[in-house]
C-alpha cells in the first residue's frame, strides 16, 4: 500500500510494511497456508491464513482510536522521508525491513522526542531495543506475558500472574535483555491441557516486554493475535474466557498503555482530539424486530429522546421471519423520529441460494432492501445463521466499494463460522455447516473490545482495511451484565480505576421479548432496556444510533490533527469533500474560569519563586483567527469550529488573568448539540450555533453582574436580558422529533 503524506501529519505513526506483507504471502504459499476462492468480482483470490494475514497494523490503529490518539499509516516507500514528522512510531510484526529503513530508524531514535514501540517479529538489531540477543522462533502453543513483581502489573492480589497475549503457533521473538535494562514481563509458552489456566503447561521463552529510554519492545505478536480474533480469522475460544472474558483484549491494551506510560509516553494523552467530545464513551441500543409488532420500546425512546438503531428484515429476502406489512409498519413508526435509525437486519449466509453474505449478494441485499423498505440504509446487523470466512470479508469489501453511503455492519460480535471451504455439516449444530462457534457463557462478546474497528482484506496480492466499521455487542442483556460491561474493569479484583476509558457499548434488545415472561422474572425485557439507558445517562455516555456512531468515527479518522508549542497550538485540517462538525479537543491546559493554572500548567518555564507564588492566571483563552472559541466544558473540552472541505484552522491558547469573554459550559446532550460558539471582541458579540430538539434551556456564563445583553435567534430580536449573577438563561424551541439548527447572537449593550 502507498500512503500519501498528509497536509498535516500526525505525531504518531504505524508502519504498514509492504515488504513484510510480501514476505508473509510468499511464506504462506510455501507452507500451504492459503485458501483460494472466486471473489465478488469473479476473480480468483488466495486468502492468507493464520499469522501470515498481517492484521497487526489495523489492530494497532483501532487501539489508538480507542486511546483518542490521532495517527497516520506510513508505508515502506515513504518511510525515511516521513520519520521527521513522527514522535511515536509503532512497528507491529514488521519483520522484513530494509537495511536503509533500519538505518533511518537508528538515526531517528537519536532525536530528543523519538520513541519506538515494537511488537511481534522484527528484524531490527537487538541493541536498538535494549536486547543482548534476539531470534525468531515459532512456538508450539500460545504465548503469554508473565509480569514481574516490580512492573506496573506485578501485584498478584490485583493482577493475574500471566496473560495469554498471542496465538498458538505464531512466530515470536526469543530475546535476552541487556544487563541493567528493565524487563517488565517475561514471555511464556502455554500449551498442554488447555481446559483452563490451572491445567496448562508453561515454559519460559525469554524476555517478554523490555523498556528502555527510547523504546518499548513486546516479544510476541500481540496485535496480530487480537486483530485476528476480532474478525473471526482466528479461533481462540479455548483460551478466550480464562481471564476477563468480557474485556480480554482491552485488558491487554490497558497493560500496554500502562507500559507506554511507564516510558513517559503519557505525554501524547495530554492534548487530544476526542472522538466523543466531553462524553466518557458511547452507547447504542439496537433492536431486531423480526416477527414482533410491539412498539413499547420504540415509544419509550421517542418520548425520552433516546437515539437507537432498529435493524429491519426485508420480507422479500427473509420471508420466513417477517412480512411486507410488518416491515412497512415498522418503517412508518420509526420514521416519526429523525434521531432513531432504520438499519438493515441483513440475512446471514445460508447454504441454499441466495447466499447473501457471499460475493456480490450482500451489496445487492442492501440495494434491493433500500427499494423494498423505501428508506436509505447506512448500517446493518447480522441476522441469525452463520458466517462463511473469508468470503464474508470479501462480500463486505464489495458492499463498501459499491454502496458508498453505507457505513458499517455488526457481524463480528459473536462467531458461528464456516471457514476456508468447510462444507461438512456439524451434527452438534443441527446440521449447520460450522467450523467453530463462540462459547456464549458468560458473554457473546468474542472480540473483548468495546469500540468500532475495521476488518481487513488479506490475500497474496494485497492487504488493506475495509472502509466500513464493525462493532461488538451483547443482546437481551440483564442489569447485572449491563453493570459488568459498563464497569469495563481490567484487574482481577475489578478495581474501577482499571477501566479502559471511552468504550462503545451496544446492547441489543428484541421487541419480541418486551413482555415475554421468560425474562426478568416474568416481566419481560423492557425494564432491562430502560436500565441500560438510564445507567448510560448516569455514566455520561453519548447515546447514539449506529449510523451516527460510524459517521463520527469516520470524521474522527479522516480529520488531520497536530499539536505544537507544548499543547498551546492546535492545528486541524479537513482533507475530505464533506464538512466536519461537532468535534472537540481535550486540553491538559485548563480552559475555564473555575480552575486556576500556574505557569507550569500553561507550558511556561517557571522559576522556583514563581512555582511557590504563581500569578493569578485563571483562564486560557482559545483564539481562532480574530475570534475566541466559547463552548468550553469542564475546563478541558472545547468545540472546534466546523471545517469545510479542504479547510484548515489553528487554535492558540492564550493565558488571561480572568475570563476574557462570555462562554457556554453546557455539555452536549441528547437534546442540544453545539456546532460552533465564538466570541468576537470587536463586536462584543457571542455567536452560538446549536442543534435543538423540542424545548430546551441554554446558559451563558462569563458576564459581569448588571450587564445588559441583546439576544437574536435566527435573526429575530428578543427582549434584552440583564445578568444578575454573571449568567444568562434563556430557552429555545426546536422541532418536535428532529433536530433543527439555530443561531443565537448575544451582544453586550451599553449600560443605561
Amino acid at each position: 500500500m502507498h500512503f500519501d503524506r498528509p497536509e498535516l501529519p500526525a505525531d504518531i505513526a504505524i508502519l504498514w510494511s509492504e515488504r513484510t506483507r510480501r514476505a508473509n504471502a510468499e511464506e504462506a504459499v510455501r507452507v500451504g497456508a492459503t485458501y483460494t476462492f472466486n471473489d465478488a468480482w469473479g476473480q480468483s483470490k488466495s486468502w492468507l491464513k493464520g499469522q501470515y494475514a498481517y492484521l497487526a497494523p489495523s489492530a494497532v490503529s483501532a487501539a489508538l482510536n480507542r486511546f483518542n490518539l490521532k495517527h497516520d499509516f506510513i508505508g515502506d516507500e515513504e518511510f525515511a522521508e516521513r520519520l521527521s514528522d513522527i514522535s511515536l512510531l509503532f512497528l507491529p510484526s514488521a519483520h522484513s525491513l530494509t537495511s536503509a529503513a533500519i538505518d533511518a530508524i537508528e538515526r531517528w531514535l537519536e532525536g530528543d522526542n523519538a520513541f519506538l514501540c515494537v511488537t511481534g517479529p522484527t528484524n531490527l538489531p537487538p541493541h536498538l531495543l535494549g536486547l543482548e540477543s534476539l531470534k525468531l522462533a515459532q512456538t508450539d502453543g500460545y504465548t503469554a506475558w508473565q509480569w514481574r513483581a516490580d512492573s506496573p502489573f506485578g501485584d498478584r492480589s490485583k493482577w493475574e500472574e500471566w496473560y495469554v497475549s498471542s496465538y498458538k503457533g505464531f512466530t515470536s521473538c526469543q530475546a535476552e535483555a541487556q544487563a541493567g535494562v528493565n524487563v517488565l514481563a517475561d514471555l511464556l509458552n502455554v500449551n498442554g491441557d488447555l481446559s483452563g489456566p490451572d491445567t496448562a503447561t508453561l515454559r519460559p521463552l525469554g524476555a517478554g516486554i523490555v523498556q528502555t529510554e527510547k523504546s518499548l519492545f513486546v516479544a510476541n505478536a500481540l496485535f496480530e493475535h487480537i486483530g485476528g480474533v476480532w474478525q473471526a480469522h482466528l479461533n481462540a475460544e479455548e483460551v478466550r474466557r480464562w481471564f476477563n472474558p468480557l474485556n480480554w483484549a482491552e485488558t491487554l491494551l490497558y497493560q500496554l498503555r500502562g507500559a507506554l506510560w511507564s516510558c513517559r509516553q503519557d505525554r501524547f494523552w495530554q492534548t487530544r482530539l476526542r472522538a466523543f467530545g466531553s462524553y466518557d464513551g458511547a452507547m447504542n441500543i439496537r433492536h431486531d424486530p423480526d416477527q414482533s409488532s410491539d412498539c413499547t420500546m420504540l415509544a419509550y425512546q421517542g418520548e425520552h429522546l433516546i437515539p437507537a438503531t432498529w435493524t429491519l428484515l426485508d420480507a422479500a429476502i427473509s420471508p420466513e421471519a417477517t412480512t411486507t406489512e410488518r416491515d412497512q409498519g415498522w418503517v412508518r413508526e420509526i420514521s416519526k423520529y429523525e434521531f432513531i435509525e432504520i438499519g438493515l437486519h441483513n440475512d446471514a449466509i445460508q447454504e441454499s441460494p441466495p447466499k447473501w453474505m457471499m460475493g456480490a449478494n450482500l451489496a445487492r441485499h442492501v440495494i434491493e432492501s433500500e427499494k423494498n423498505l423505501g428508506v436509505r440504509l447506512y448500517s446493518g446487523g447480522r441476522h441469525g445463521g452463520y458466517s462463511v470466512y473469508p468470503e464474508m470479508i470479501d462480500a463486505m469489501d464489495y458492499l463498501y466499494q459499491t454502496v458508498p453511503h453505507f457505513l458499517g455492519l455488526g457481524s463480528f460480535h459473536f462467531h458461528l463460522m464456516a471457514e476456508y471451504g468447510d462444507r461438512t455439516p456439524n451434527p452438534q449444530m443441527d446440521g449447520k455447516v460450522v467450523s467453530y462457534a463462540t462459547v456464549t457463557t458468560p458473554t457473546i462478546a468474542s472480540p473483548g473490545f468495546w469500540f468500532p474497528f475495521h476488518g481487513v482484506v488479506s490475500t497474496t496480492a494485497e492487504c488493506r482495511q475495509l472502509r466500513g466499521w464493525d462493532i461488538t455487542h451483547e443482546y437481551d442483556t440483564p442489569p447485572d451484565l449491563v453493570d459488568v460491561v459498563y464497569a469495563a474493569t481490567n484487574s482481577a479484583d475489578q478495581d474501577p480505576a482499571t477501566a479502559l476509558p471511552d468504550g462503545v457499548y451496544q446492547f441489543q434488545y428484541h421487541p419480541l421479548f418486551t413482555v415475554d415472561p421468560n425474562y426478568n422474572n416474568g416481566r419481560g425485557a423492557f425494564d432491562w432496556m430502560c436500565y441500560a439507558i438510564r445507567r448510560a445517562e448516569r455514566l455520561n455516555l453519548w447515546q447514539t444510533s449506529q449510523r451516527a456512531l460510524y459517521s463520527r468515527m469516520q470524521d474522527y479518522e479522516d480529520i488531520q490533527f497536530r499539536i505544537a508549542d507544548g499543547g498551546r497550538a492546535i492545528h486541524l485540517h479537513n482533507p475530505t469533500a464533506r464538512a466536519l462538525e461537532e468535534l472537540m479537543v481535550e486540553s491538559a491546559i485548563p480552559l475555564g474560569a473555575a480552575e486556576r493554572a500556574g505557569p507550569a500548567a500553561l507550558g511556561a518555564a517557571a522559576s522556583a519563586d514563581e512555582s511557590e507564588n504563581p500569578p493569578e492566571v485563571e483562564y486560557a483563552a482559545i483564539r481562532c483567527g480574530q475570534t475566541y472559541l466559547a463552548h468550553i466544558v469542564r475546563n478541558r473540552f472545547v468545540t472546534v469550529p466546523p471545517l469545510r472541505p479542504d479547510e484548515s484552522c489553528a487554535l492558540y491558547l492564550e493565558p488571561a488573568r480572568a475570563a476574557p469573554h462570555p462562554f457556554v459550559a453546557q455539555a452536549n446532550s441528547k437534546s442540544m448539540r453545539f456546532v460552533d460558539a465564538r466570541y468576537a471582541p470587536e463586536m462584543r458579540a457571542l455567536t452560538i450555533h446549536v442543534r435543538v430538539i423540542r424545548y430546551q434551556g441554554l446558559v451563558v456564563q462569563g458576564y459581569t453582574p448588571g450587564d445588559r445583553v441583546g439576544i437574536e435567534v435566527d435573526g429575530v430580536a428578543r427582549q434584552p436580558l440583564e445578568s444578575t449573577d454573571g449568567r444568562l438563561l434563556f430557552y429555545l424551541q426546536g422541532p418536535e422529533n428532529r433536530f433543527g439548527d439555530q443561531v443565537v447572537v448575544l451582544r453586550l449593550l451599553e449600560r443605561e
